[in-house]
């Protein structure tokens, strides 16, 4: 649909375009809505910042109008930034720029980008796991994703031709734990606390028995979350998860907290409460399995087919740690039980978490 709306409206730039052979440089541009402190930048940001300037031109596209340091970091290390909210003149702006490569670095979280993506701007044009999934636009060439996420065949999910980088794919800053907050949490007690970090709506139903099936083995344990963004959200999976326990007459309630939404050091204490943290599943933790990691949080994941469901396996793969890895749901519900019963199994988890990471 975008592709015919955009071929209508600017059949100019579904023409091929001609490799610049003129400037000694390689002339790179970057575009993305979240050039500040968001996840997209936080995963990102050195993709740009430890480029050779003695080799690349840099080029920021930032159609949004919410700054702070991260943006002025980048801004700093651009040889040319460009923020416009105007579509049209962005479309003409990125064109007239000549460039040799485009990077998208997360289309599918804004309608921009995907508008952006539809049209031939650069000679070559890549997508990459801002948003973890394909583009699906007959203009993107490349996707760059991890080695380490990506299965035997996982073209088959890409309309773009996928480039595996060494690793995880990404050079990755560990969180500052230097201004930590300790959140205030009234209901706070002698459990073991299993923290899922991830947005409600990435929580399937499915899913929701692996909290009831640990505390069937593990009765002194609760399970804390971070609320939505709209109150809705966490209603409808409050609700939802809710009957499930209720069919065994236990109260979700009360062996559930819902944390509000908060400041980044906020966040950082929250995670310092927490005892385990357990993955979701289908679509894995990234920048806040990152995070846990730096506070040494063992963490348990079950990866699954496609790369937005395999972060922090990957993550733990380059930890040296196996143990914390699920190939089942019963597995999965195993593990996170042997961490709260064995302190043993969980120190060891920990004592590789801060050798290796």
């Amino acid at each position: 649909m975008v592709e015919r709306l955009t071929n209508h409206i600017y059949p100019q730039f579904y023409k091929k375009r001609k490799k610049n052979r003129a400037s000694k440089y390689i002339k790179i541009g970057f575009v993305s809505a979240f050039f500040r402190n968001h996840s997209v930048s936080k995963s990102r940001k050195n993709w740009i910042l430890k480029l050779d300037q003695k080799k690349f031109k840099i080029y920021i596209y930032y159609p949004e109008n919410r700054f702070d340091q991260i943006t002025d970091l980048i801004k700093k290390h651009a040889d040319h930034f460009i923020n416009d909210t105007n579509i049209d003149q962005l479309i003409h702006r990125i064109s007239e720029d000549s460039l040799d490569v485009l990077f998208y670095l997360d289309i599918g979280m804004n309608p921009m980008m995907q508008i952006l993506g539809s049209l031939r701007l650069a000679p070559v044009q890549c997508n990459t796991w801002g948003h973890p999934v394909t583009s699906g636009l007959k203009n993107i060439d490349y996707f760059f994703s991890s080695k380490l996420m990506e299965k035997k065949g996982s073209q088959k999910h890409y309309s773009e031709k996928l480039i595996n980088l060494p690793g995880i794919g990404i050079d990755y800053n560990h969180a500052d734990l230097t201004n930590i907050k300790k959140p205030n949490i009234l209901n706070k007690s002698n459990k073991t606390v299993f923290l899922n970090l991830q947005s409600l709506f990435k929580l399937l139903p499915q899913d929701d028995h692996i909290y009831l099936e640990i505390l069937k083995k593990l009765p002194n344990s609760c399970f804390w979350f971070l609320q939505g963004r709209d109150d809705s959200i966490t209603s409808v999976f409050k609700e939802r998860i809710s009957k499930l326990f209720q069919k065994k007459g236990i109260s979700f309630e009360k062996y559930s907290y819902f944390h509000p939404r908060c400041q980044h050091n906020e966040f950082l204490g929250f995670i310092e409460q927490s005892d385990i943290i357990l993955d979701s599943i289908n679509w894995s933790g990234c920048n806040s399995s990152l995070e846990a990691i730096s506070l040494n949080k063992p963490i348990v994941t079950l990866p699954s087919a496609c790369m937005r469901g395999r972060h922090t396996y990957s993550f733990l793969k380059v930890l040296n740690i196996e143990e914390t890895i699920a190939n089942t749901k019963k597995e999965y519900v195993k593990i996170a039980v042997k961490l709260a019963n064995d302190n043993n199994f969980k120190n060891s988890v920990i004592n590789k978490i801060k050798k290796n990471k």
